[in-house]
């Protein structure tokens, strides 16, 4: 969750939205993301919930993603519900050029989602380009060790004597190391050297009541990094790397990123064959290092832009007098005649104007009058008059003569008295 955070920010992002299963594991993300991002100065501008399985709670929440004008997303969301997530999402036209979607641990396959999809060319266009943030499965040189000896590993090695069990009770590991290997590895030695720790302080006799104390207290290098725990007794995120992954559509059979299916697509469609979405890594995250981007791998965004040079824009961190167009999907400048307020572009009221792009308000007429709004000039006043300084300026009529004019503002009174005299 800080993760996200963080390399949200890294990549420009200052607004995001957020969509989560409403059940143990989502509130508790998105309670972690929403501390964190409140830390980091980032803006959560929604956070909408969704019961598994319930269509109709999916499309609310998409619904209010949309209603809070969100282009960053992150989605804490199970496999069984990405496809519906996604089909109302590209029904609202949240999908494609200038978004972005980011996700955590809950679903690290794509592939397996698009094989259960009812439309798997439409769900591999929604999903590539997407972000995954989630804990590196291995971290330095104990993790290379790590994998090395998982396929090394001998029946009769993975005995204890001391517990009782011998390599005939136990089965023998045959697949590959998932992501989740390194971290079971780990949690069985913290486990050990708490206990071991107990055992120094009481003797052979367990405490269990000051076990979990003691595992706060356990730090020792790992196959996932730093293993050490902070206060509440989750897993601390110093020392500990975070891969940033993202889901690309290519061809097993071609080897290239293929051209991919109308976005929009809700139902029906072909299969599309031999294309697969893979998971590349292309950036680290460490709390002390920060975003280590790949250098050799650049990013795929959804739509179809790759590279470091085309994240896709939040659509609220604007600089001020400038507002996001969703032609460009970048921010401009407000015109002339206009004001930037609140993010958009307000015509200027009448008595007003802006005679240059990129102002936050508009000037008052000094010299004239502007009798309808969005003028970027005003129109002066007739020959020999003025704008007094408590007139709204916005018609002819709050002109007044200026001093020493004779009704009708043509005369100087001088010039009467003059003739007079002569």
């Amino acid at each position: 969750a800080k993760a996200i955070s963080l390399v949200a920010l890294e990549l420009g992002w200052k607004h995001i939205a957020a969509i989560f299963v409403n059940d143990v594991y989502g509130n508790s993300y998105i309670g972690d993301i929403q501390q964190a991002a409140g830390q980091a100065g980032l803006t959560v501008l929604t956070s909408q919930k969704y019961t598994s399985g319930d269509e109709d709670s999916i499309a609310q929440a998409v619904a209010g993603l949309q209603a809070a004008r969100a282009r960053i997303i992150v989605c804490i969301a199970y496999s069984v519900d990405v496809e519906h997530i996604m089909q109302r999402a590209a029904a609202l036209g949240l999908v494609g050029p200038g978004y972005a979607w980011l996700t955590g641990d809950s679903v690290q396959d794509p592939q397996s989602v698009v094989r259960q999809s009812s439309n798997p060319a439409a769900m591999r266009t929604w999903l590539s380009g997407w972000l995954a943030v989630y804990p590196a499965p291995f971290a330095g040189a104990r993790g290379a060790r790590f994998e090395e000896v998982w396929q090394e590993e001998r029946a009769e090695d993975l005995g204890n004597a001391l517990l009782q069990t011998f390599h005939q009770e136990t089965p023998v590991q045959e697949e590959e190391c998932s992501d989740f290997c390194g971290f079971i590895y780990d949690s069985v030695w913290a486990a050990a050297f708490a206990m071991d720790l107990c055992v120094k302080e009481h003797g052979q006799r367990l405490d269990k009541s000051r076990l979990i104390e003691y595992l706060r207290d356990t730090q020792f290098e790992g196959a996932t990094g730093t293993v050490s725990f902070d206060d509440k007794g989750d897993r601390s995120h110093a020392g500990m790397a975070v891969s940033l992954r993202n889901w690309i559509t290519a061809s097993s059979s071609k080897g290239g990123v293929d051209p991919a299916p109308d976005p929009k697509v809700i139902g029906g469609g072909t299969g599309g064959e031999g294309l697969e979405v893979h998971s590349v890594v292309v950036g680290e995250w460490e709390v002390y290092m920060g975003l280590t981007r790949a250098v050799q791998i650049e990013p795929v965004w959804p739509g179809g832009l790759s590279g470091w040079d085309h994240v896709p824009h939040d659509g609220h961190a604007c600089a001020n007098g400038t507002v996001f167009r969703e032609d460009s999907l970048q921010c401009e400048k407000c015109e002339e005649g206009t004001a930037e307020k609140d993010g958009v572009c307000v015509a200027c009221p009448a008595g007003t104007h802006a005679p240059e792009r990129g102002l936050t308000h508009c000037l008052r007429c000094k010299d004239g009058f502007a009798d309808e709004p969005g003028r970027s000039l005003c129109t002066r006043c007739p020959p020999n008059h003025i704008l007094p300084e408590d007139s709204h300026g916005i018609s002819e009529e709050d002109c007044r003569c200026l001093p020493g004019f004779l009704p009708g503002c043509k005369v100087p009174i001088w010039q009467v008295g003059l003739a007079h005299v002569w």
